[in-house]
């Protein structure tokens, strides 16, 4: 603990809760569920804090100065603060410490772990995706910027945005992959992954973010927009051969971005502006 606390938790606080819609947080004190998202909200930096470690945790940032203490469910009742229906599995990954968080983390993404969890119909917590209201219910909304309780969907432009910020979170500091970035309809869930650089003057076999950044970088900002506002095209990876399966392309004006298969989404491979590519591709496709 600080010896002096810091000043700006209150505005944290707010800021946290007002990006969360306060599910399971009380506006007064510093009280919330174990489950509430405003943990993740908090190490985050909801409110533009740029101190932040990603923990939905303590220390949420640097010199945090601010631990967990244990509520009795009658103080929790008192605020009005009363389990929101997550599942055991939610509830248990925010209490536990940062080392089992690790392990937890780790079997989490492990494909048996993942497949038994989307049949069994548990959703797994992420770390860094953008926190944002329901355009219609006004609740915290699902990961991929849809509402799993009134259904509703962001706007083309709400959906720019969001992959605008999706996009500074991956590529500002320590690059870090942001699952869930956008959401397209009509193909789903769209991952923004770092990938690798490739090889060469031309960066043969390199892909995602960490490519886009090397070889793309005019091109990557204009990313989410072709993304929101382009349409999806089927592709065919060799000349007289069939449309693959597992990749596909969106297309806005002269702007083309590939997306491969990526577990239950799609992974942007790259995005450049290429008006010959873009026909030639609309053209197949008629």
């Amino acid at each position: 603990m600080r010896r002096t606390p810091r000043a700006d938790w209150p505005q944290r606080w707010h800021a946290a809760g007002e990006a969360t819609g306060w599910q399971g947080a009380c506006k007064r004190v510093f009280v919330a569920l174990k489950t509430s998202p405003i943990w993740q909200a908090l190490g985050e930096g909801a409110g533009g804090f740029t101190d932040t470690l990603g923990n939905p945790y303590p220390p949420f940032a640097y010199g945090s100065g601010m631990d967990w203490t244990d509520v009795d469910a009658e103080e929790a009742e008192r605020l009005g603060l009363k389990p929101d229906g997550q599942t055991a599995a939610q509830a248990g990954y925010a209490s536990l410490s940062p080392s089992d968080q690790e392990v937890a983390r780790a079997l989490r993404n492990h494909p048996a772990i993942q497949a038994l969890l989307k049949r069994s119909g548990i959703q797994t917590l992420n770390r860094r995706t953008p926190f944002h209201k329901c355009p219609t219910c006004g609740r915290f909304a699902a990961y991929d910027g849809t509402c799993s309780r009134c259904g509703a969907a962001l706007s083309t432009d709400q959906q720019v945005q969001r992959g605008r910020e999706a996009l500074s979170r991956a590529t500002q500091g320590r690059p870090k992959d942001v699952r869930y970035a956008m959401h397209k309809p009509g193909l789903g869930s769209i991952h923004f992954l770092q990938g690798w650089e490739g090889k060469g003057i031309e960066q043969e076999h390199g892909k995602g973010l960490a490519k886009l950044q090397q070889k793309h970088r005019k091109e990557l900002n204009r990313l989410p927009e072709t993304i929101a506002k382009g349409k999806v095209y089927r592709v065919k990876l060799k000349e007289g051969a069939g449309f693959s399966e597992r990749v596909c392309a969106i297309i806005h004006g002269s702007y083309v971005a590939f997306l491969s298969k990526h577990g239950d989404g799609w992974a942007v491979v790259t995005h450049y502006n290429d008006e010959k590519k873009a026909r030639e591709i609309e053209t197949y496709n008629r």
